[in-house]
């Protein structure tokens, strides 16, 4: 019957060779782990949507376009509150941003990109619905940093949308309500 000491372990170059491999692919991917972490934890999450309303003239929505605190013509779209899903936070920016409310519908698109302020930058990743009100007053809010709200036709909307993401996500909400711009 043998015991339970240890014997020593010839280890020949190969193995060794092998063993420092798998320790630098392990570092490398506590490594890139670490570095989602923290990219994952600096995250920030928004939520806005496309609204539009039909009038009675005519069978092409309006589009509900913001000018921002940067001076820029976007969607309305802001952050998520905590425990806040991002179909809530869409519709309570809005409301926030113009005073309209409406009937959310689907999901349009997900958007990802850097924002860069005097503390340092940080990832933001925004969701986009669409949203029909049949409000056509809105009441920009200055408090908000917005400092207009207008109803454009769809091709003056994506000529007048600052963001190239965000004029991306306005012509596929506007595919996805079959308008032909």
């Amino acid at each position: 019957m043998m015991g339970c000491h240890a014997q020593p372990i010839d280890i020949t170059t190969t193995e060794k060779r092998l063993v420092k491999h798998f320790n630098v692919l392990l570092l490398t991917k506590l490594s890139e782990i670490t570095e989602f972490m923290s990219t994952q934890s600096r995250l920030r999450r928004a939520a806005g949507a496309i609204v539009y309303h039909y009038n009675a003239e005519s069978s092409t929505p309006s589009i509900l376009l913001i000018c921002d605190q940067y001076g820029h013509w976007t969607l309305p779209k802001g952050h998520l509150d905590p425990g806040e899903t991002e179909e809530a936070a869409a519709q309570r920016e809005v409301l926030e941003e113009t005073g309209v409310t409406g009937e959310l519908g689907a999901f349009v698109e997900r958007i990802s990109y850097t924002v860069h302020k005097k503390g340092g930058s940080f990832p933001k990743q925004v969701a986009f619905f669409l949203m029909r009100t049949e409000s056509q007053h809105v009441t920009p809010q200055a408090e908000e940093g917005i400092s207009a709200a207008e109803w454009f036709a769809p091709a003056d909307a994506l000529a007048r949308v600052s963001y190239p993401q965000v004029r991306s996500v306005l012509a596929h909400g506007l595919s996805m309500l079959q308008v032909v711009v």
